[in-house]
């Protein structure tokens, strides 16, 4: 990749731990922030930082990077700053012929990328390939979009042609820069929503199911 006139060392930013998680909702990460009593919110850039401790090892919480130009962004940013292990946790949709729970904890093996960021940083394989960390069920493959709101019943078709069974809007592009700098990458979702046999959308948003799944996903996130 041709170098570019603009790096992320040239901006004065904190450093971080070497191990941090990514949170792309910001009501997230203020949830993670009371349950694990974290340091004092300050700013990172546009996003949100605090830290706190398991045991003698220090951890960074970043917050606040929805879409995957804002979590590259932050992911550039967080690794000059000194973080080499980068996990995340977010909400993703369930595209799959498979029915997925609303609430289950899933880890992708596979990711596309329809953002367009990994072109921008001539990735050469349009497949990222994904190193699961955590204990829970992984799916074949996710995809990563740019907009919420043009998920069409020709693309839920696709996807399920191609084995695609999550859809949200940053892993794929985040993984496929953290691996470029030779950093590792391990993303955790809890199923938000899904799409029906039908092709209708169902939202579990709110569903205790759901909230169940995302506890239990910060309390796997509070071991590492």
């Amino acid at each position: 990749m041709t170098d570019s006139i603009i790096q992320p060392d040239m901006f004065k930013l904190p450093g971080l731990t070497k191990e941090i998680v990514l949170f792309f909702n910001l009501q997230h990460f203020m949830f993670f922030h009371r349950r694990v009593i974290g340091s004092k919110i300050k700013s990172f850039g546009p996003a949100k930082r605090f830290h706190w401790e398991n045991g003698p090892k220090k951890i960074t919480a970043l917050g606040g990077m929805i879409g995957a130009p804002l979590a590259v962004l932050i992911a550039e940013f967080a690794m000059a700053s000194g973080a080499e292990v980068i996990y995340s946790f977010g909400s993703a949709g369930s595209t799959g012929e498979e029915q997925l729970e609303i609430g289950e904890l899933i880890s992708p093996l596979n990711g596309y990328d329809e953002t367009g960021i990994c072109a921008d940083y001539e990735a050469s394989n349009p497949v990222q390939k994904f190193t699961p960390y955590f204990d829970v069920k992984t799916c074949h493959a996710i995809t990563s979009v740019n907009s919420f709101f043009r998920l069409t019943r020709p693309n839920i078709n696709r996807y399920r042609a191609s084995q695609i069974q999550l859809i949200e809007m940053e892993a794929s592009p985040l993984n496929c820069v953290i691996n470029r700098l030779g950093n590792r990458y391990h993303p955790l979702f809890v199923i938000s929503d899904r799409v029906t046999p039908a092709l209708e959308w169902e939202n579990g948003g709110d569903t205790d199911e759901f909230k169940s799944g995302f506890e239990l996903g910060l309390d796997l996130l509070t071991g590492i």
